[in-house]
Formats: C-alpha cells, sequence, structure tokens
C-alpha cells in the first residue's frame, strides 16, 4: 500500500504528499481532525504470534500492515475502509488535474488545485480560470552564454532586521558562501558556479526579472545610459559589500590607500582620510574578505598609482574592473533623492576612470554629478560641511575636466555661491586646508581661461597669468614647509608647475605672441615628477606615496595637447615668415627632442596591461614615437629659404594625428 506520492507544484519543483484514499483527498479538512491515540506499539502488542506463517513472510508483511492501517483509517473517518488486496485509483491524472498553476493562482501566488475546469480559488470567486504550459519558459543557457554570464566578482548585499521595514524586500542574488570566498584560481570552483548558472528555475526569475536580464549591458557607459532612466534601486549602500582576494603582504592596504589620499586628497575633498584608516585596521586582508564599495574603490585607485610608479603587478592580483564597473549596477544614477554615500561613489568611480584612463566614464559621470549639483540645490548648503565637500570636488573635477577637453563647464556659475568661495572647517584632524583651497582657486582660474579659450578673447589673459604667478609662489612656499623630505617636495613642486605652465600654453593659443618656452617647461617639470615618483634608490622598508602622473588621465591629455600646440606654432611662425624663423625651427627641434624622451620613457611602463585605458595608450604612444621621429629627420634638412608648403602639410598631418591621441572625449 503506498502512502507517499510526488506532486508537482506548477512552478518546475515536486513536493512528496501523504495519499490516504479519494475521499481524504478530495476533503483535505478531514486531515486536520486529530488522530485517535493509539500507539503503535499498542497494536503490536495485539497481535497475536499464531498468525505469523514463518514459511510466508510477504503475507505476513501484507497482514502486519492491515492491521496497522485500520485503526488509524478509522480515527481519521469511519466510512473508510481498506484492505490489503484493494488498489486505490491515483489521485491526480491529466485528465483531473493541470501539471501547472492557473494565471490567477500564479500572478496571485496561492496554491492552485489545478483541477478542470476550474480550480477551487477561480470557481468560489468566479474567476475565469486559465491554465497555461511554463514548463517552455525554463530554458537553459548555451555553453557560450554561460561564459559571458561569469562576473569577475561578487556584490552581496547583507541586510540587518532593523534596516528596512518589513513590508519592504531587499532584491539581491543568491550565491552560496563557497562560492564567495573561492580563489578564481580555482578550476573546480570555477565549473561548479558554472554549472549552477545553466540553468535558470522559473521560480527563481519572475517575468521581470527575466526582462531586466536580457536588458543587461555590457558596456559601462551603456550601462549607465540606461539606468538613468530606470527606477532607481531601494538599497542601503552601507549593506552593499564586494568579495576581495585575500592580500599576502599585510601593509600594501595601507600603502595603496596612502597612495589614494597622497594624490587626490586635496584635489577631491570629500573622503575623511582618519575614520577610513579606521575602519581598514579592523579588515583582515591577508584572509578573503567582504568589505564595503567605498573601500574597494579607493584601494583599487590607490593600487594602480602604486603599480604604475613601481612597476608591479597588483592589481590584476587583487582587483578586477568588471566587479568595480558592476557597483554601478546599485547606484541611483537617475538621481531620484539626494543620497550623500551615492554620490561619494560616483565621485569614486569618476577618480578610478582618472586613473585607469577612462575618458568616456569620466564624461558620463561627471554629467550625473553636475545634474546632482542643480538638481538638489547644493550651492545653496554650503553651511553643511558634508554637503561643501561634495560640492567642491564636483566643481574641481569638472573644471579640470573642461579646460581639458576644451569643452564648456557644467557647473552652475560662481555668481550662485560668489560668497562661499573656500573651505573653513577641517573634515578630520590634522587636514591640510590651504592645500584645498588653493586647488579650488586653481580650478577657478583653469574656468577662467576655459571660458576666453572658447571665445577667443584675450581681455583676462593678463590677470589670469598674474593669478597664476601668485598661486606658483604660495603653492610652492607651502610644500616646503609642509614636507620634510626633499623627494616629496620636489614632486609636489613639479606637479604645481605643470599645472601653471600647461595654462601658459594654452594661454599663447589666443594671444599675439607665440613660443615654445612654456611647452619646454611643461616638458621638463613632467620629467622631474615622473623619475622622483619612480626613484627607487631610497630605503626599500619605506612606501611610495609621491604623485603619480604616469596613471592620470588629465596629464596625458595635457601632454598631448602641449604637443600639438607646439606644432601650431611652428605652423604660425612659417607661415607668418618669422624673421628668426632658423631660430623657432631649432627650438622646435630641442623640444621635438623632449617629446621624443618623454614618449619613450612612457613606453616603459609595462604595467597595468589588462586596464584598457593602458593599452590603448601603450598603442597611440607608439604612433606617436614613430611620427615624431620623422618629423625630426624632415626637420634636420629642412632651410628657411626653401618652399615651405610641403613642410606646413607634413606638420599638419602629424598635428592631426596627436589630435587623435587626446584620450578626454565623449
Amino acid at each position: 500500500m503506498d502512502f507517499c506520492y510526488n506532486k508537482s507544484m506548477g512552478n518546475g519543483t515536486v513536493a512528496s504528499k501523504f495519499r490516504l484514499t479519494t475521499k481524504v483527498q478530495s476533503n483535505q479538512s478531514n486531515l486536520r481532525t486529530p488522530l485517535a491515540e493509539q500507539p503503535k506499539a499498542d497494536v503490536l502488542n495485539n497481535l497475536s504470534l499464531q498468525h505469523i506463517n514463518p514459511q510466508s513472510p510477504q503475507q505476513n508483511i501484507q497482514q502486519l500492515q492491515t492491521t496497522i492501517s485500520e485503526p488509524i483509517i478509522k480515527a481519521t473517518d469511519k466510512t473508510i475502509t481498506t484492505s490489503a488486496n484493494s488498489i486505490i485509483p491515483p489521485v491526480e491524472n491529466i485528465n483531473s488535474h493541470h501539471p501547472s498553476n492557473c494565471n490567477r493562482c500564479y500572478r496571485l501566488k496561492k496554491k492552485c488545485t489545478r483541477t478542470y475546469p476550474k480550480c477551487s480559488h477561480c470557481q468560489r470567486t468566479g474567476s475565469d480560470c486559465e491554465y497555461v504550459d511554463r514548463s517552455k519558459k525554463r530554458r537553459k543557457l548555451s555553453p557560450s552564454n554561460v561564459e559571458e554570464s561569469k562576473v569577475d566578482g561578487q556584490i552581496i548585499h547583507i541586510a540587518s532586521s532593523n534596516t528596512l521595514p518589513s513590508s519592504e524586500v531587499v532584491e539581491h542574488k543568491l550565491i552560496s558562501i563557497s562560492s564567495l570566498l573561492a580563489d578564481s584560481n580555482d578550476e573546480q570552483a570555477k565549473n561548479r558556479e558554472a554549472s549552477k548558472n545553466k540553468k535558470i528555475p522559473t521560480a527563481a526569475l519572475a517575468s521581470s526579472a527575466r526582462r531586466a536580464q536580457d536588458k543587461e549591458r555590457e558596456n559601462v557607459i551603456d550601462k549607465i545610459n540606461y539606468k538613468t532612466t530606470q527606477r532607481s534601486p531601494h538599497s542601503n549602500l552601507k549593506e552593499e559589500f564586494i568579495t576581495m582576494k585575500e592580500i599576502k603582504e599585510a601593509d600594501l592596504p595601507l600603502i595603496f590607500a596612502m597612495n589614494y589620499f597622497e594624490n587626490f586628497a586635496f584635489k577631491y575633498p570629500f573622503m575623511k582620510k582618519n575614520d577610513f584608516l579606521e575602519r581598514l585596521k579592523k579588515i583582515d586582508f591577508t584572509k578573503d574578505s567582504i568589505v564595503n564599495l567605498d573601500i574597494y574603490l579607493l584601494l583599487s585607485i590607490g593600487c594602480i598609482l602604486y603599480d604604475s610608479k613601481c612597476q608591479t603587478e597588483n592589481y590584476s592580483t587583487y582587483f578586477k574592473t568588471k566587479s568595480i564597473h558592476g557597483i554601478i549596477d546599485v547606484l541611483d544614477v537617475s538621481m531620484s533623492t539626494y543620497n550623500e554615500q551615492n554620490l561619494s561613489l560616483l565621485l569614486l568611480l569618476s577618480i578610478y576612470g582618472i586613473a585607469s584612463l577612462d575618458s568616456e566614464l569620466v564624461w558620463n559621470l561627471l554629467g550625473l554629478l553636475d545634474r546632482a549639483v542643480i538638481k538638489f540645490e547644493l550651492f545653496k548648503k554650503l553651511d553643511n560641511p558634508p554637503i561643501e565637500r561634495i560640492f567642491w570636488s564636483i566643481h574641481n573635477l569638472d573644471k579640470e575636466f573642461s579646460i581639458t577637453a576644451q569643452r564648456p563647464s557644467q557647473f552652475p556659475s560662481y555668481k550662485f555661491f560668489q560668497n562661499n568661495d573656500e573651505i573653513n572647517q577641517a573634515l578630520y584632524e590634522g587636514e591640510n586646508l590651504s592645500f584645498i583651497n588653493r586647488s579650488i582657486k586653481l580650478a577657478k582660474y583653469q574656468d577662467s581661461l576655459n571660458e576666453s579659450l572658447l571665445t577667443s578673447s584675450r581681455d583676462n589673459l593678463f590677470q589670469i597669468s598674474g593669478n597664476l604667478g601668485f598661486w606658483i609662489a604660495g603653492i610652492t612656499k607651502e610644500f616646503s614647509l609642509k614636507y620634510s623630505t626633499q623627494s616629496e617636495v620636489q614632486c609636489l613642486v613639479a606637479w604645481a608647475n605643470i599645472q601653471s605652465y600647461y595654462l601658459h600654453t594654452v594661454m599663447d593659443q589666443i594671444s599675439a605672441t607665440k613660443n615654445f618656452q612654456f611647452p619646454s617647461n611643461f616638458i621638463f617639470h613632467s620629467f622631474t615628477a615622473l623619475i622622483t615618483a619612480s626613484d627607487k634608490s631610497s630605503e626599500k622598508d619605506k612606501a611610495n606615496y609621491q604623485l603619480s602622473l604616469v596613471s592620470s588621465m588629465f596629464w596625458y591629455s595635457q601632454y598631448f595637447n602641449v604637443i600639438r600646440y607646439s606644432f601650431d606654432n611652428l605652423i604660425h611662425f612659417i607661415k607668418e615668415k618669422d624673421s628668426d624663423l632658423e631660430l623657432r625651427v631649432k627650438e622646435f627641434n630641442d623640444l621635438l627632442q623632449q617629446c621624443l624622451n618623454m614618449s619613450k620613457f612612457i613606453r616603459g611602463v609595462k604595467t597595468l596591461k589588462n586596464i584598457e585605458g593602458y593599452v590603448s595608450l601603450s598603442k597611440d604612444v607608439n604612433l606617436l614615437v614613430e611620427e615624431l621621429e620623422g618629423v625630426s629627420l624632415k626637420l634636420l634638412g629642412y632651410d628657411v629659404n626653401d618652399d615651405s608648403e610641403s613642410i606646413v602639410d607634413l606638420l599638419e598631418g602629424v598635428k592631426s594625428k596627436v589630435k587623435v591621441l587626446i584620450k578626454v572625449e565623449s
């Protein structure tokens, strides 16, 4: 006699059910009737040994089953009788029950009886009952799709019980703990996770989730543009975590963090350095760990800076680009409500774009940040310290991007907040407000010059040049007083001169006079900063926190612009038949040799080859070296008295190729 059978639940799963008789199945309330209290031991004791036939074991088993089941059946329903020889008809069959729930019960998530012609719920409510075969919705991913669905890292949502109201549901991906901390090099773990992704149960993926999966964007820019039109995710960003592989060298996380703060803290002063370092100390990175999104992002930026200076390969070992791009999935890029942590993560992603030479990522995120400033009217709330820091960080990023890309600024006009032009309250103990305020002033000078450049106006050039002179003198003095070691002072002073000479080079493009002095000084100080930052002659136990130009998208763009402007200057001198043309050609040739040496130095940086921006940069620099060498050889035999048309065409052609190398493009 069968007591148990498997029942299809209509959603792809099978449950085990107890089957008594047809009458019990049709009247399930009988199952709730208390059973008569008669222990099995008493029933067995009442059996007489004389009924046991040692020659027929099968007959003894049937008799025993009949004897035990009779009291249970009588206690449940006295009208039900059975015997060992009776044949119980099947409770469900294709003629009486549908294999799937009806549409109404499926939509309302009710348990459907699946009976023809109507289920019990639809019959009771008088609703239309329609059955649909849902087995076709369950699909399998092809092997190629399985490979594409693999992600480099996992973003995990860990919610506390008191974070959200009971009515809210947090949507997140179901993952196993072993998959979170598994070594990415473990082939067995990879195969195991791939096999898990081959089947997508209907119950696990609702129709809306399937549509979202179909709309998944591979390109991070397409993902940002798509999410700006979608409803924002309701998630607490403090409860979002990301897995991180163990770092065997215990001091590396601190080195990465300090590299970030030494390079970007004074330009984008929105992170609380002391609080961040305290959080960092509480994490044991020598084991596989799960960290907050801001920690992962900031450490990845610092790792890029460190690798570019020290020629190491830490980024490819400990960080994954797809994991960083995946952070966008949990952010509110539609800016539905003001969220300080959301803006901070968008700023960190923008800085990551600067360090990884991803100009399109910076351009798109900067547009979102500028829109947030206007939408939430942050320029009217500068008395709030956290808002003030985010506001000026976006301001500095926008102005530097605008002058380098030669695009109009999207930031609100200064007339809306002209009375709040500097930061007066420190965010943490030991913060240097003077450096921060000087960075804000530099951004204002960049904005003023960019406006003159786009309008071809010379009215403010003299004032901008004077302001830059005062700025470079003041910040150089502060660097000398603040830092004790000569290498630190040398690197920071070189950085300040790079900013000044680049702006003077831009001013030459709209001024009446042109020269090669400012481009030459820009190259010289850039070389000084690069060599100082990569110097390995100091003690090995001292970490390298120097400024890193070789991992800055803005510096590369400035460098390419300087080369292009220098070509413009020589073309101008040749067309105008300058009286000192021979001297001008010699000066340009000297500058050309500096550019060649600089380009070859950049080409020698062999790290970060797994980041797309650096792979593209390597190809561009190789092309640049070939073009500059060709121009240099051509100018060696150039006679200023000969026809200049051919040399002008050559310079125009090379300049157009250098212009393509500019990476700040939308």
